[in-house]
């Protein structure tokens, strides 16, 4: 049932963010046909065998109301239920006028058709609505994800505009960020409008986000690594022109465990630790690291296999996002562990053998070897803690 759910969400979250431009041209169908053709494109997603491109056809097969994204993942959830439990349609669609009603047999969904244009089109929200509770409830902890998700992505893009206006701030203020007890109100004019100050996922706070006090009327020129230093991020605070530290930071975090944080050179990244509020601190981050070891398919046995003593290896790449929480993390615990544990990285970009040879399908995974032999294996990062102690678990024990 895990394997199942996380092919779900991860085939619904396909569907709402790559929502095609433009439907095919073809003949129109009958509401039994238009449902037989949904019920198979997603069958083939989970059987690997889809043929169609499966945003298009669901553009093409699908009416969804504007802004309706949370709706569209709930429906799209209990269409997928409906398409694995219920066979093709058996029976001719009630019609009447231009609404169309389409049961499954045995009746686990309904589907509600609507015809626009001289074509029918499933209605999305009205099938919803027509979704059995328990169908509903069994589905709850899905569509939370998937609505968390959501509202996790349109905070990221709040902060990333956050940061975008103080930097257009500083262009027209000789390179100077704006003042941490006034940020809000110096930032109103590069905005399009102050509903960003209010995190989608903290709907009880007034404002949902803090600026890093330490950059306060800062020379952005004088920070010394842009890219890794924090500008704005989730607090709980809740007032207007929140600043401080790691010490405003949302705890416990507000999304899957982490926080959503806005660096000094314009991008927004989620986090599952506290990244660096220092403008200073980059020199200082460096010599806290520890030397990885950078892999390649040539090198792998020599470094790995031919080994002795304990080596941990992250398959992951730059294109990663989880990968890119994890690498701080993975030089810092090299340094901590270092002349007792020798960490590798193998970039998949770079290297198609050793990942083939080792299962490695998602990144990142992190393989543990001691003596050349695999003893453990870790795919996804669930966490900095939760990382720490799985390797502590190993190696201390």
């Amino acid at each position: 049932m895990r394997h199942f759910s996380a092919v779900l969400v991860a085939a619904t979250v396909a569907l709402m963010l790559a929502w095609p431009a433009a439907a095919q041209d073809d003949a129109p169908l009958t509401p039994d046909a238009v449902v037989a053709e949904l019920q198979a494109a997603f069958f083939g997603v989970f059987t690997g065998t889809a043929e169609a491109d499966i945003e298009a056809t669901f553009e093409r097969l699908t009416v969804m109301p504007a802004g309706e994204e949370v709706a569209a993942s709930r429906v799209a959830l209990m269409l997928f239920y409906g398409t694995l439990l219920a066979p093709p349609p058996e029976q001719v669609a009630e019609v009447e006028g231009d609404t169309a009603l389409v049961k499954l047999q045995p009746e686990t969904v309904e589907f509600v058709l609507v015809r626009q244009e001289g074509r029918w089109k499933v209605d999305m929200a009205a099938t919803y609505q027509r979704m059995p509770q328990r169908l509903r409830e069994a589905f709850q902890p899905l569509v939370e994800l998937s609505n968390e998700r959501t509202r996790q992505a349109n905070c990221l893009s709040n902060l990333k505009q956050l940061a975008l206006g103080a930097l257009m701030y500083a262009q027209d203020h000789d390179e100077t960020l704006p003042d941490a007890d006034k940020w809000m109100d110096q930032l109103v004019p590069y905005l399009k409008n102050e509903a960003i100050y209010k995190c989608p996922g903290a709907l009880d706070l007034e404002y949902g986000y803090a600026m890093n006090a330490a950059l306060s009327g800062m020379d952005i020129k004088t920070i010394v690594s842009p890219a890794t230093t924090v500008m704005f991020f989730d607090s709980d605070l809740g007032t207007r022109n929140a600043a401080g530290g790691p010490e405003a930071i949302c705890d416990p975090p507000r999304h899957n465990g982490g926080n959503n944080y806005a660096y000094a050179d314009g991008h927004a990244t989620l986090e599952w630790r506290v990244p660096n509020f220092d403008p200073q601190a980059e020199a200082a981050a460096h010599a806290q690291a520890g030397p990885v070891v950078e892999l390649t398919d040539a090198s792998f046995e020599a470094e790995v296999l031919q080994a002795q003593g304990w080596v941990l290896v992250d398959f992951g790449a730059d294109q990663c996002e989880p990968c890119r929480w994890l690498e701080p993390i993975f030089h810092q615990m090299a340094k901590q562990y270092e002349g007792r544990v020798k960490f590798a990285s193998v970039d998949l970009v770079k290297c198609s053998k050793v990942p083939d040879d080792y299962g490695v399908r998602n990144i990142p995974t992190i393989i543990l070897f001691r003596d050349g032999k695999q003893v453990d294996k870790q795919v996804g990062f669930g966490g900095e803690a939760a990382f720490r102690a799985w390797v502590a678990g190993h190696v201390e024990e």
